[in-house]
Parts: structure tokens; sequence; C-alpha cells
């Protein structure tokens, strides 16, 4: 739907330059310097508001709604601003350059830089919105680097073709039939479709993604976690793991060994029994004094 709707800009966008063409050599009195002047003048505001809606593009959270606003943007700006610009240019022409018997040579520099300044302004506004449009279009259409030139060189596609029917639209059907004012008309009602079709895209589409806070540990988790850190002071813990890791265990050789365990014996209470080395010991001893004895009785 999105691609449709870039599809039908680009249709709206040629039957503008077309039909402005046209009348600012109605205007100027010169159709070569009105092509020169209108098509430098839309190629500056389609770059200067890639330029400028670049700067805010990381700020923007829906793409889609901000783009529907454009279109309804270009739509009022084409019906209300560029007429009431070019009757001020039409006015500031006649002030500056009228009383000759010809209308305005294009071989004289002012008059050159006044058909070139006159057509900035006039087409300022519209063409710097075209001009976002694509920029939006692209961050809402590309989720992974992957994307980019296929999606991007879908929409642009989109565009183009429109753009080639709104310059036939307008030369073969529109400005013979209806005429300026109505050919400029058609295009703003594109733009009002264009902007109803986005906005309810934007409805009906997922909210705006958000980046989830990191999970802080809890105070229970930072218990757990103390005395795994105060047996292995060596090894960094990430926050929020709870668990030991096989480094930071005790290891079999730091538990009680068995020559250092209280002997079978010593762990009965009650009972003082004598282990078995101190057994052997008094045994011999026994058998030494008792040997003399034995020795003299049987003397």
């Amino acid at each position: 739907m999105l691609a449709f709707c870039f599809l039908l800009s680009g249709f709206a966008a040629l039957v503008y330059q077309t039909a402005w063409t046209r009348q600012f050599a109605l205007v100027f009195g010169t159709s070569e310097l009105a092509v020169a002047t209108v098509l430098a003048a839309y190629m500056g505001g389609l770059a200067l508001g890639a330029w400028l809606v670049e700067r805010w593009l990381p700020r923007i959270s829906r793409p889609v709604l901000v783009y529907a606003g454009l279109e309804l943007g270009i739509g009022a700006g084409a019906l209300l601003l560029v007429p009431a610009l070019l009757a001020a240019s039409e006015w500031l022409l006649r002030a500056l350059f009228g009383g000759q018997p010809a209308p305005p040579d294009g071989a004289y520099a002012s008059t050159s830089l006044f058909y070139l300044l006159s057509a900035f302004v006039a087409l300022s506004v519209p063409t710097v919105l075209m001009g976002a449009t694509l920029p939006l279009l692209a961050r809402h259409a590309v989720t992974d680097e992957s994307h980019i030139g296929g999606r991007i060189g879908f929409l642009y596609a989109m565009n183009t073709a429109g753009a080639v029917g709104g310059a036939l639209a307008t030369a073969f059907w529109l400005l013979p039939a209806l005429g300026l004012t109505w050919s400029v008309r058609v295009a703003a009602l594109v733009n009002g479709l264009i902007f109803v079709l986005a906005a309810l895209i934007a409805r009906r589409g997922a909210p705006p993604r958000s980046v989830a806070p990191a999970k802080r540990p809890s105070i229970a988790g930072r218990l757990e976690e103390a005395p795994a850190l105060a047996e292995a002071p060596g090894q960094t813990q990430a926050p929020g793991q709870a668990q030991v890791p096989e480094q930071a265990q005790v290891p079999e050789q730091a538990q009680v060994p068995e020559q250092a365990q209280v002997p079978e014996q010593a762990q009965v209470p009650g009972h003082a029994q004598v282990p078995r080395y101190a057994r052997a010991v008094s045994s011999a001893a026994m058998r030494e004094v008792a040997w003399p004895m034995s020795s003299g009785s049987c003397h």
C-alpha cells in the first residue's frame, strides 16, 4: 500500500512540475528560462528536503504518519502558496522591468537572476516537502541492512513510474482538457488521497518501536552474588547472573582432607578411646616390663 502511495506521489509531483513550467513561461515570457528555473528549483528543493529530514529521522518514531502530513502540506502549498507567490512575482516583475515595449529579454543577467530567485522562492515549500518523503518511507521500510538495496530501490522505481505517468497525463490530457488551474487541483486531490491512505496505514500499523531498558538485578540477586564473588575475588561476574561460575566454586582440594578429619574413635561422644598407634606402644612397653618379672619368677 505504501508503494502505491509513493507511485501516486510521483504522479502528482510531475503534474505540478509540468503545469508550473507552463505557468512560469506565461509569467516570465520565455519558455527556455522557465524550464531551466523550474527544473533547478525542483532539484534544489528535493535535495534540501532530504538533507533537512535526515537530521530529524532519529527522533521520528512514526514515519508513515509524518509522511501523510507532508503529502497534505504539498497539496495545500500547491493550491494556496504557489499561486500567491507567483502573483507576487508577476507584480514585482512589472514593477522592476515594466514600461518596456517588449517582454524582458532573458539575455540580461538581471532578468535571469529574477527568474531564478522567483522560481526558487515560489516552489520552495512544496519541493522541500517532496524531498523529505523518500527518507521517511525508507526509514519505515528498511528494518535491516539487507533490505536497503531492495526496498529503497523498489520505492524509487514506483515513484519514478508514477512520475512518468504524471508527465504524460499532464501533457496529453490534463492541460488540454482542464487547463493549468484544474491540473494543479487534480494533483492536489491526489495528494489528499495519499494523506488519507497513509494515515490509515499509520493508524493500523504497529506501535512505535522502543528499546527496552536494561533489567537491573534485584537486591536479593545481589545478596546471592556476594558470597560467590567473595570466594573468587579474581573473577568478574556480569550483573544479573546469580549463578557462581565453575571457576569460582570451591575446588575439591580445598575441602577438608581425610587426614585432617577426626578419627572414627573421636567421633563417638562419651568415650575417650586411645588411638591404635598409642595402644601399640603401650602394649610393647608392658611386654618389656612383664618379661623380667616372668624371668625372675622362673628362677
